[in-house]
């Protein structure tokens, strides 16, 4: 699987750094590119390495991850694995995937200097998304898709 989106297309301005008209205040575009692969390694098992980089002005993010998805039953996967911030943080992660829903939580530890200017607080991030997959046999079945 692999994707690209562009943000910030019209270049809208920010309210917030300023009210007059200039260069200075116009939200630069960001696009962000992904990919990755899912490796069956059993009947039940997947291993799903991906990568991810962002760029928007002068900064930029690169994650790269890996995550095990484990069919537990017809309508459940359990799914373990991390990411990596170059030069920033680390973030273990697991989830299930439940019909058309994933939960999943991840704690991002920092790992660079940016972690002694918070004193070391890290973050805990929660999330649920609804993925919506049609119903039926396909003649793309033989292809298991990740799901997060």
């Amino acid at each position: 699987f692999a994707g690209f989106s562009l943000f910030h297309i019209n270049r809208p301005k920010d309210p917030i750094v300023s009210q007059q008209s200039s260069e200075l205040n116009i939200i630069p575009m960001r696009y962000a590119i992904h990919a990755g692969m899912s490796f069956n390694i059993s009947e039940r098992t997947s291993v799903i390495p991906h990568a991810l980089y962002m760029r928007q002005g002068t900064a930029s993010e690169t994650m790269i991850g890996l995550y095990a998805q484990l069919n537990v039953n017809e309508e459940t996967d359990f799914m373990i694995g991390g990411y990596y911030r170059l030069k920033d943080a680390v973030a273990p992660f697991v989830g299930i995937d439940w019909r058309n829903f994933i939960i999943g939580i991840s704690y991002d530890v920092n790992t660079s200097k940016l972690g002694a200017m918070t004193h070391n607080v890290n973050s805990t991030e929660i999330s649920l998304s609804y993925v919506k997959r049609k119903g039926g046999r396909s003649i793309f079945d033989f292809i298991r898709c990740a799901r997060l």
